[in-house]
Parts: structure tokens; C-alpha cells; sequence
């Protein structure tokens, strides 16, 4: 049974002492001599003020939604990359509206809290307080704006969400993925964030070498396999105090991992041999980054390294130019390597050169397709590493050692004899007059061009039979012997085109 407020008459339950129609606080009941009296304490609103009430608690909850956004604005806002939060930057950019531009992040200290900063293009570099190696950090800040650094490997997989600094490439050529805003937004305000490139390592990879005592007396290391799959390998100048004096064939081989090779460069490693195929079938090397240390790199160091393209080295034995590295050997400069992704179509050996090695990897290069040689050139490349593309070699008249005749290049042997040759597998002549006294070597290679071929009575072939079976020019139809030439007799019962006498 309930019962009614003493002072607006409203019906309240039996045990309430508040009425929510007048707003007032009933006491109990007091005994006094003339009878039962409510005592009204202090009445928290009139029932004339309720409109009044009502718009207090709405500006009270107005209130909290406001202060509930502006928190959410300002979370929204620490996750705005460091760059766009700048005095400087647009309401568009604080946004997010950039145009599909990047936004690039510098880092501010390096964890010695002294280090400077530099930036080398569009990707910022932290330099060492000593001035060494530098490491590429991309996602340096995160959004609580306290600078951490990630391991190698693992960019972009700290707690919290981080900033890329570095944009990937477009796959279609057509710019970064920042450009492509519109295409891909994301809750970043429409830039993309791109996957970061592996940032070069800052620590040599000790632990993923094999090696092994560089000789008897135990004090330096022969790198003998490298175990690991990073995209850009570290290789170190000093392990367990010793240090790397040698790195052995197949060091290096059969990985699709591998980008750039670095090596650490150390007081402590005076010297360091680059054996022949230390580096092998790297699929995807593209870079290697020689020490500061006396060399010896054999000519074949890198073998089936078909995107190699760039030698960075810093030595006063050794130049790499144009694609070309070359060597001195105490007599003279040889070029001794060329890099197999170098896309230039001529290859004009430095007038300060003395020439090709014959071991040199010209067979590996797709592009090359002429060869210039100068009047003072001793060395010239061999037909047994010529690539497939190439077309023409030139050797400036006056040379003592060599010419050219047509494209096709002759040269000299130890003896003063013109016994040594190159005729361009690409060349697409489908006749050819050999010159006088010479022999001409063509069993290293095809060309499928020459049909017609003229030899002087004075000149040879290297093995004949390469002619008869057309084992090196697949459709050479007819062979021109000079009157009195000794090859008549067996051209003529052995090979199976014409043979006419001139």
C-alpha cells in the first residue's frame, strides 16, 4: 500500500522518502502534541523549476559528448605521421589530403643520443657517431612519438602501429603506392603504407657463416657458406677476434634471397681473397660492396650473377667503370669483370687499359653488342667467353697487336703470329672475306648468319672440320678456297654445301 507526498499530494510507495513529482525530501513523520507533522527538508527543485532542470542534465550530457570527441580527435590526431603534424604542414595535409604524396619521416637521435642525421634521397640514413656504416630506419617513430628501433628483419612489427619512411616501388612503373591514394586508401588519411625494404644491417651476420683456419698458423678465417637468407648480407671483417682473410668458392651460392653483399670493413683485416665462384648462381645480387682492405679478386668471383650490376669498391688496385671493373697488376690495368646486368650496348675500354682478360665474363652479358678497342691494346677478349649478343669489335687503326676487318677481330699470339680471333656471333653479315695470313678460330660459338665464307691460300681454320659440319656458322652454304689452298681436296669430299675454287 503506498502513500501520498505531504506536500504535493502526489501517490509515493510506502517506502520512499523522495518524491520525483515535486522533487521534494519527506522525513519521517514527528510526534508533536497536537499531532503527526512532516518535517520538509531542503527540496531539491521546485515543481515550478523542472523545465529548468531538464535543461541542466541536457547541457550536462551535451558536455560529456563533447569532451568523449575531443579525446577521440585527439587520439585520431597522434596517429597522423610526425611530418604532418608540423607547423608548417596544410589543413589539408593534417587531414590526410596529400595529393598522393609521400610523407617522410626523419629520424631524431640515434640511441648514443649524439649521432646526426642525413638524408641520401628519399630514404633518411642514421650515421654512426664515428662516421661508419649507416642504417636505413625506416618506421623510427611510432605513434606514441617515443623513438624506437626496430630489428633488421622485423620493421614494422613493433607493438603499436609504425610509419613506414620508405614508399615500394609500384609494380607498373608508375611511381610509388602513395601515388595511388585514391586507388587504395587507407585509415591513414588515404597514403598508403607501403611495406618497407630490408634496411641495410648494422651487425655482421656471425652466427649464419661457416669457416674455417686460413692457414697453419691459425690467426685469420676462411669463409667457407653463408646459411643465411637475408636480402642484404653483412659479411664480417673480424670473427672471434681473428680476422676474415679469405672467402672460398661457393661461399656464396644457390640463394634466391640475397640483393647486396656488404663487407664490413676493419683495421684489423689487412687483406681479403675473393676466390673464383665465391659468389654463385645468386639469382637476385644486384649489389656488392667491397671492404677497406688490400684485395685479390679472382676474375670469376661472381658466376651466374645475372642482375648484378653494380661493384661499389674504393681501392687503389681497383676501378669500376661503366659497368667494367679493372685491375692493376702491378703492370699494366686489365679489365677483368663485366657486370653481367650492365644493359650498355658498347663496351669501349678505357684508354688507360690495357686491354680484356680472356677469362673475363663477357659470355654473361645479354646487351653487349660492340666492342672498341684502342690502337695501344695488348689484351683482347677470347672467343671462349664472348656473349651471344654480340654483333662487332673494333680495334682503332695502328695498333701493333690486333685489327679489325669487318667486325671480326684478329690479333696476335706470344710468337708474333696472327693465330688468335673473335668473329661475333651476332654478326649479321652473310658473307665474309678472311685477310691474308691468318688463322681464323670459330669452334667456341654459333652463328646462324654467314652463308658464304672466302679463305687466301695463305689463311687457315682452326680445326676445318668446324666448317665441313657446320659446327659453328648452322647455315653456311658455301665455301670459297683459294686456287692452290691445301684445304681443296678435303673441302670437297667432306663438306656437304658447294665448294668453289677462286
Amino acid at each position: 500500500m503506498g502513500k501520498n507526498c505531504p506536500f504535493c499530494g502526489a501517490e509515493m510507495p510506502e517506502e520512499a522518502n523522495f518524491c520525483l513529482t515535486c522533487f521534494s525530501m519527506c522525513t519521517v513523520p514527528e510526534a508533536t502534541g497536537t499531532g503527526t507533522v512532516f518535517k520538509r527538508k531542503k527540496m531539491i527543485f521546485q515543481p515550478k523549476d523542472r523545465r529548468w532542470a531538464e535543461r541542466l542534465v541536457a547541457a550536462v550530457l551535451t558536455l560529456v559528448l563533447m569532451v568523449g570527441t575531443a579525446l577521440s580527435s585527439f587520439t585520431s590526431f597522434r596517429e597522423i605521421p610526425v611530418s604532418a603534424q608540423s607547423p608548417d604542414a596544410t589543413a589539408a595535409e593534417q587531414n590526410g589530403e596529400t595529393g598522393g604524396e609521400e610523407i617522410q619521416q626523419q629520424p631524431t637521435t640515434d640511441p648514443t643520443g649524439d649521432a646526426t642525421t642525413q638524408e641520401t634521397g628519399d630514404v633518411p640514413h642514421l650515421l654512426s657517431p664515428t662516421g661508419g656504416l649507416f642504417s636505413k630506419i625506416p618506421g623510427l617513430e611510432s605513434i606514441t612519438g617515443t623513438p624506437t628501433l626496430t630489428e633488421p628483419g622485423n620493421v614494422g612489427t613493433q607493438t603499436g602501429t609504425s610509419f613506414d619512411t620508405q614508399q615500394k616501388p609500384d609494380s607498373t612503373g608508375g611511381g610509388s603506392s602513395a601515388d595511388k591514394d585514391d586507388e587504395n586508401p587507407t585509415e591513414f588519411g588515404g597514403n598508403t603504407v607501403a611495406e618497407p625494404d630490408e634496411p641495410t644491417p648494422t651487425e655482421p651476420e656471425y652466427d649464419n657463416f661457416e669457416y674455417m683456419s686460413y692457414d697453419s698458423k691459425n690467426d685469420k678465417i676462411t669463409l667457407i657458406k653463408y646459411k643465411g637468407n637475408s636480402k642484404k648480407v653483412l659479411v664480417p671483417a673480424v670473427i672471434d677476434g681473428k680476422p676474415v682473410a679469405r672467402i672460398e668458392e661457393d661461399t656464396f651460392s644457390d640463394n634466391s634471397n640475397i640483393q647486396e653483399i656488404i663487407f664490413e670493413s676493419n683495421p684489423a683485416q689487412t687483406f681479403l681473397w675473393l676466390d673464383s665462384g665465391c659468389m654463385t648462381n645468386l639469382t637476385e645480387l644486384k649489389t656488392v660492396r667491397m671492404p677497406d682492405a688490400d684485395l685479390g679478386i679472382y676474375t670469376r668471383f661472381a658466376i651466374n650473377c645475372r642482375k648484378l650490376a653494380d661493384i661499389d669498391i674504393d681501392n687503389s688496385q681497383y676501378r669500376f667503370e661503366d659497368g667494367a671493373l679493372y685491375y692493376w697488376s702491378s703492370r699494366r690495368w686489365e679489365l677483368c669483370y663485366y657486370a653481367p646486368a650492365c644493359k650498355n650496348e658498347t663496351l669501349t675500354v678505357a684508354s688507360w687499359c690495357a686491354g680484356i682478360d680472356g677469362a673475363c665474363n663477357l659470355d654473361e652479358n645479354p646487351y653487349l653488342k660492340r666492342i672498341v678497342l684502342h690502337k695501344n691494346v695488348t689484351m683482347f677478349p677470347s672467343n671462349y667467353k664472348i656473349n651471344d649478343a654480340l654483333e662487332e669489335v673494333y680495334v682503332e687503326p695502328g695498333n701493333a697487336n690486333g685489327f679489325s676487318v669487318d667486325g671480326v677481330l684478329f690479333y696476335k699470339n706470344n710468337n708474333g703470329v696472327y693465330t688468335g680471333s673473335l668473329y661475333p656471333p651476332s654478326k649479321k653479315d652473310k658473307s665474309f672475306v678472311m685477310p691474308e695470313n691468318v688463322t681464323m678460330n670459330v669452334y667456341r660459338y654459333y652463328c646462324p648468319y654467314l652463308e658464304e665464307i672466302w679463305i687466301p691460300a695463305s689463311s687457315r681454320v682452326n680445326a676445318p672440320d668446324t666448317l665441313y659440319f657446320r659446327r659453328c656458322f648452322t647455315n653456311l652454304k658455301v665455301i670459297h678456297l683459294q686456287k692452290g689452298h691445301s684445304y681443296e681436296a678435303e673441302c670437297k669430299s667432306t663438306f656437304t654445301g658447294k665448294t668453289e675454287m677462286y
